[in-house]
């Protein structure tokens, strides 16, 4: 079993040696279970260099897919899509080469209609750039997904939670 993370692991980019010691005991827990946690760096979680790169060698237990492509057991793609500002992202879409319907991809970033509105992207700014069949997003601390044709697009829900009325998905 995998488990696919879009960011926001802990809850600030310049941690001390506690948050990061957890990170590893979790690491080690993956491990101990045989599992993946393929994950992208979220906006709490960046730094310089970016924190996810201890775990790069790892085969199981964590693995950074910041801006790497994973071939998954059955055959598509998991896309992880690492990017510091919305325009970077749509910009990255449109440069993709060889992804399709079957393929994952994964990014941190706020999407308009579940928002709530406001000048983010929306849902067609990144479904019309992509041929990708289902994306799951971080940054919204929400569980919910929009299924428009045959394309997927929502939020899993958060890994932290930052606020004591968050639902705890």
């Amino acid at each position: 079993m995998d488990v696919v993370n879009s960011g926001d692991i802990l809850d600030s980019a310049k941690n001390g040696s506690y948050p990061i010691a957890l990170l590893d005991k979790l690491d080690n827990h993956l491990k101990h279970l045989g599992m993946r946690m393929f994950s992208v760096t979220g906006n709490h979680d960046m730094d310089d260099p970016p924190w996810l790169d201890r775990y790069i060698e790892n085969r199981i237990g964590i693995i950074p897919i910041d801006n790497r492509r994973v071939q998954l057991p059955n055959g598509c793609n998991l896309i992880g899509v690492t990017t510091k500002t919305p325009a970077e992202f749509l910009i990255r879409l449109e440069e993709m080469q060889d992804v399709g319907p079957n393929d994952i991809g994964v990014w941190h970033g706020p999407i308009k209609e579940f928002m709530g509105g406001g000048k983010y992207i929306s849902i067609d700014d990144i479904l019309s750039r992509s041929p990708i069949g289902l994306w799951l997003m971080g940054d919204v601390h929400i569980h919910r997904y929009v299924t428009i044709g045959d394309k997927t697009i929502g939020y899993p829900g958060p890994v932290d939670m930052t606020d004591i009325n968050e639902d705890p998905v």
